[in-house]
């Protein structure tokens, strides 16, 4: 479910209303393939990562829950998701989508009375690309990273 985040200044959140274990696919972040050119001046608040010169783009992208993720690195909240470890994306030909997986990091413990909030790590490119002081944009493009860690 997709509602407005507990983070402070967030904007949209996604939340699970149901429990899942350690490992379970929670969600999928689709969206438009990019190289690092492509990305230059396109304004995008929703570049994944994928590998060095390849990124996917949710910015255009409807029914993709994942792009609401949030980081959870500078709050108190408890990380709870990770993207899937490979650096590559999936393509489903039926649907003309290009995606990865997200998956929990631990037992989430939801129901519909109790949401949890799913928070992934962006990567330290994604938080060097702010001032650190306050946390202003920097001229270089934000980039949330996949990570390997579980």
């Amino acid at each position: 479910m997709v509602h407005a985040s507990i983070i402070p200044g967030a904007g949209l959140g996604l939340f699970h209303l149901e429990s899942v274990k350690k490992g379970e696919r929670i969600a999928v972040y689709s969206g438009e393939v990019l190289n690092r050119t492509q990305i230059v001046n396109n304004g995008s608040k929703y570049l994944l990562k994928i590998s060095k010169n390849v990124f996917l783009d949710a910015r255009d992208t409807q029914h993709c829950d994942g792009k609401y993720i949030n980081c959870g690195r500078n709050t108190r909240m408890t990380i709870n998701a990770r993207f899937s470890a490979s650096r590559t994306y999936n393509y489903d030909s039926s649907s003309n989508t290009n995606w990865v997986s997200i998956f929990s990091t631990r037992d989430i413990e939801a129901s519909e009375t109790a949401a949890v909030e799913i928070l992934v790590d962006y990567g330290d490119e994604y938080w060097n690309s702010f001032d650190s002081s306050t946390l202003k944009q920097k001229s270089v493009i934000p980039i949330c990273n996949i990570m390997y860690t579980m």
